[in-house]
């Protein structure tokens, strides 16, 4: 097993002699900057995007298309910029909090209606 990239000292990927820019691996859709050998999104954007909640896309001329409307700055990763990654993030845990707020509000209601038929039901 290889410790680092044969042509260029990098370390190589797991199992081979070669990093993936050595191997001619075209780079992540997302702009991260890793290389993926099957082309697309590479495991660790398509991960951060699953547990954000945020779609895998590639920009098309390397810029951030933006969450709320269009941004132009450069791609940094998940086919966002820094900005609108951030901003992302903070919209899906918002959603996430008036979710659970309602759930909660939804459960209290229904324990208060069960509560309530139980008062009417019971024995004397």
């Amino acid at each position: 097993m290889r410790y680092e990239c044969a042509d260029c000292g990098r370390p190589p990927v797991a199992g081979r002699d070669l990093c993936g820019e050595c191997a001619g691996w075209p780079a992540c859709t997302t702009g991260c900057g890793r290389t993926v050998e099957a082309g697309g999104v590479c495991p660790s954007c398509a991960e951060a995007a699953e547990y954000a909640g945020i779609p895998a896309q590639a920009a098309e001329n390397g810029a951030c298309p933006g969450h709320d409307g269009p941004c132009g700055r450069p791609v940094a990763t998940l086919g966002l910029c820094g900005r609108c990654r951030i901003t992302a993030e903070a919209a899906k845990r918002q959603a996430e909090t008036d979710w659970e707020t309602a759930r909660d509000a939804a459960v209290a209601a229904v324990e208060q209606a069960e509560t309530e038929d139980q008062a009417i039901t019971a024995p004397f």
